[in-house]
């Protein structure tokens, strides 16, 4: 279900693995949604706005709902303690420099990189 977050198995070399190392008898599931909620909280309550932290929290959500847990809530750490040190902006907003046909320049204003792709 894709709605559902799930560890998938994948071949390797070494035959048939779970990504984590969790079996799946024992992998942690919880609906997409309730993910995307928590993460936007937490970049929320680390300083971003509400609407970038839900756009950053979307893609990191898709990303272990696909099966690709290395750009998932595992790094929901990482842009939180950006956020909150001021590394990255979770308010600022990106602009179109300038545009020329179907070629943009876009100034990200070191906000959230998912802001940032949306807007490209």
């Amino acid at each position: 279900l894709p709605h559902v977050l799930r560890l998938r198995r994948r071949r390797g070399l070494g035959g048939s693995t779970v990504k984590a190392g969790l079996t799946d008898t024992r992998a942690v599931r919880l609906p997409r949604r309730v993910l995307t909620d928590f993460l936007a909280a937490c970049f929320t309550a680390a300083g971003a706005a509400p609407a970038h932290a839900a756009q950053a929290a979307d893609v990191l959500a898709y990303a272990d709902s696909r099966g690709i847990p290395s750009h998932g809530a595992n790094r929901a750490d990482t842009y939180a303690n950006e956020i909150e040190a001021k590394l990255v902006d979770g308010v600022a907003s990106p602009v179109v420099e300038r545009s020329s046909g179907c070629t943009a320049v876009i100034d990200g204003r070191n906000a959230l990189g998912a802001v940032v792709c949306n807007l490209a």
